[in-house]
């Protein structure tokens, strides 16, 4: 007799004990008396979650499987940012987190922030006062560069006195200004015009191929037609200009693409 109720108690005990260990794994916590479901005292410890490695994509329960809303986990892994997520129904969300919100073209998808993309390559985002909006860049605008001026009639001497130290004017190649449009007898525009070796050795002696020509048979007068001289040299914080040189333009390209 004795043994056969020493054997119903022990069954008793193995049964209770593996039905606390079942339940243990799920325990369901029915609060009462107003007090919290569940009270955690310490003073130098605290309560660990569980802590898993959520994916790349926040919208993916992985790797739990049918996550209840409201689930709350640590995610230790590198592909979110660590800390506290709890399952909404949809996606991770981080907990303490703000949620943030985008208006088109910004949009805002698993805390990763990107532009909409545009409708043709090469355009860019502008405000238009009420909305961000593709736009093509402006075209480049041309501007004038001229300063105010005024034209005047510039003649090189084809005849003179060769010029020296101690010579008298008019000196063979001086260039004079006149305000009338033609060029004086022994005289030739300065309109970059070709003129024979042969039948300028002096003045060819002078100019050489400064301005132009082949040296041999031809050489250049300067051509000042549309420009303003400029005294070779360089001036205190200017740049050196040398005899011949020519350059600028009367426009100015701006590629202002905003």
């Amino acid at each position: 007799m004795k043994k056969f109720l020493s054997s119903i108690s022990t069954g008793l005990i193995l049964y209770f004990c593996s039905v606390n260990i079942v339940h243990a794994q799920s325990t369901l916590i029915t609060p009462g008396n107003n007090q919290p479901n569940i009270t955690a005292t310490s003073t130098n410890n605290g309560i660990l979650v569980p802590q898993i490695t959520l994916t790349g994509n926040l919208t993916s329960a992985d790797p739990v499987s049918n996550p209840g809303a409201g689930l709350l986990i640590y995610n230790i892994g590198d592909n979110q940012d660590k800390g506290f997520y709890y399952w909404t129904g949809s996606t991770w969300q981080l907990l303490g987190g703000a949620q943030l919100t985008a208006t088109a073209p910004i949009s805002i998808t698993s805390n990763t922030i990107k532009l909409n993309s545009g409708t043709a390559a090469g355009q860019l985002l502008t405000w238009d006062g009420y909305n961000w909006v593709n736009t093509y860049p402006k075209p480049a605008d041309n501007l004038d560069n001229r300063q105010p001026y005024l034209t005047l009639n510039f003649s090189i001497a084809l005849q003179g006195i060769y010029p020296s130290q101690n010579g008298y004017e008019p000196f063979l190649g001086e260039i004079s200004i006149y305000g009338f449009n033609f060029a004086p007898t022994g005289w030739a525009l300065c309109n970059g015009q070709l003129l024979a070796t042969a039948q300028n050795d002096a003045l060819f002696t002078l100019l050489g191929t400064t301005y132009g020509g082949n040296g041999t048979s031809t050489f250049a007068l300067p051509d000042l037609r549309g420009r303003v001289p400029v005294h070779k040299g360089q001036g205190s914080g200017l740049s050196n200009y040398t005899i011949g040189q020519s350059g600028g333009t009367e426009t100015l390209t701006i590629d202002n693409k905003y």
